[in-house]
């Protein structure tokens, strides 16, 4: 059985251990599109000079996940319906009107099919004014990642 913690996630051949190559769904790790090599992981275009010394390239990019080389293949498992609890948010704090006003744009735009940017100094609420659309979005059976250098957002979202 795959360990949980695998299913969204790309692997090299050399971090999946070998029991599970039978059941890992695989991609290209580079594609070439108008003579430009790109990344299937990160996307970045890979530089001429990225090369290995028998003449693969590699992309430099996001080799701090593992080297992905020109010719080898991503690994990954084909994302699973997550087991949520209802309703998905506990928090009990209140926001702003403004913060409020936010959130709402936020899940509008969202259901429009529209990107949005929340620019906003640090302390300003940006966290919580995601919860609403958050928990539409897994409460619609949808898919969130969030991205933060900080860890304490991340125990605070968990």
């Amino acid at each position: 059985m795959v360990p949980k913690e695998y299913y969204g996630r790309l692997f090299t051949e050399d971090q999946l251990p070998t029991d599970y190559y039978s059941e890992a769904l695989t991609l290209e790790s580079m594609v070439k599109n108008d003579n430009q090599l790109k990344c299937k992981r990160c996307f970045s275009p890979i530089e001429e000079e990225w090369q290995l010394p028998n003449g693969k390239h590699y992309c430099r990019a996001c080799i701090v996940f593992g080297r992905n080389q020109e010719g080898k293949q991503l690994y990954y498992f084909a994302s699973k319906e997550a087991d949520i609890n209802f309703p998905v948010l506990k928090w009990s704090g209140k926001l702003t009107s403004y913060q409020t006003e936010v959130s709402e744009k936020l899940l509008k735009t969202y259901q429009q099919q529209k990107n949005s940017l929340v620019h906003a100094v640090t302390g300003a609420g940006k966290t919580e004014m995601i919860y609403k659309i958050v928990a539409y979005v897994l409460e619609t059976k949808g898919r969130v990642a969030i991205a933060s250098p900080r860890v304490d957002v991340c125990r605070e979202l968990h």
